[in-house]
């Protein structure tokens, strides 16, 4: 099994265009020639959430993304504490 990291996604909300038709416009700085979609029907969300994930949601919004050289200096310093917790126990 091949496993990747997924550092950039879009997600939107769209219609069917027919019974068995969408279609789905990229944004300009999307560059690669082969994307994956995955495709979920929209579910309601429970009203006793709803707030809580909107407000979750404006939060991961206003964060931006890390690329794979800022993504392998965090891990590399988890595991550098990792060891020091290690060592110091």
């Amino acid at each position: 099994m091949k496993i990747t990291k997924m550092m950039n996604a879009i997600r939107k909300i769209i219609q069917q265009q027919g019974r068995n038709t969408i279609t789905v416009e990229l944004p300009e700085d999307v560059e690669a020639e082969t994307i994956e979609m995955i495709l979920l029907p929209v579910e309601e969300p429970s009203p006793a959430l709803e707030g809580d994930l909107t407000e979750l949601q404006k939060l991961l919004l206003k964060v931006p993304p890390m690329i794979d050289a800022e993504l392998n200096d965090v891990e590399e310093k988890r595991n550098a504490l990792n060891q020091w917790q290690k060592k110091s126990a």
